[in-house]
């Protein structure tokens, strides 16, 4: 797995970098981020979220469940650690919508607090940003590549 590794550090761009490191940690700890060190959870987090608010907005984000972070809280301050300042501020206003800014776990229940709002601003705001996330994460990765290969030396975890 190291090899995968040092292979994109070496010779990947930024898109290709965070995207392969995504999928070699998401690989490596079975889908899940128990047991991944919270520099790994930030990437997995990020980038995975901001894929599913790129193609459908915050409606698509609260159509789904992170059964590692029901309420995003991780995910929010994933966001803060990159230095993603806009995309968290939008992703806090969201959350800031729920009972307690914590979305209900049931998916029907969310998406009816959802559509009684305007959401189109926060959508905007966060797309605004999510074009330098590939940037971010990739200069996380390589200030944290020693954390980030101890984790993927780890023994692999069997889904």
């Amino acid at each position: 797995m190291s090899k995968a590794f040092q292979k994109l550090l070496k010779d990947a761009n930024d898109f290709d970098l965070s995207n392969g490191v995504f999928m070699l940690l998401a690989d490596h700890f079975g889908g899940i981020t128990t047991g991944m060190p919270p520099e790994g959870k930030v990437i997995i987090w990020v980038w995975h979220t901001s894929g599913i608010i790129g193609n459908g907005g915050f409606q698509y984000l609260f159509e789904n469940v992170l059964p590692d972070d029901l309420y995003f809280a991780g995910t929010l301050e994933a966001y803060r650690t990159l230095g993603a300042d806009q995309c968290a501020e939008a992703l806090a206003e969201a959350l800031s919508r729920f009972p307690k800014s914590k979305p209900p776990k049931s998916v029907e229940r969310r998406l009816s607090i959802f559509q009684q709002e305007g959401w189109g601003h926060l959508d905007r705001k966060f797309w605004d940003q999510n074009k330098q996330l590939p940037g971010l994460i990739a200069n996380f990765i390589r200030e944290k590549k020693d954390i980030i290969k101890a984790a993927l030396a780890q023994p692999k975890v069997e889904s």
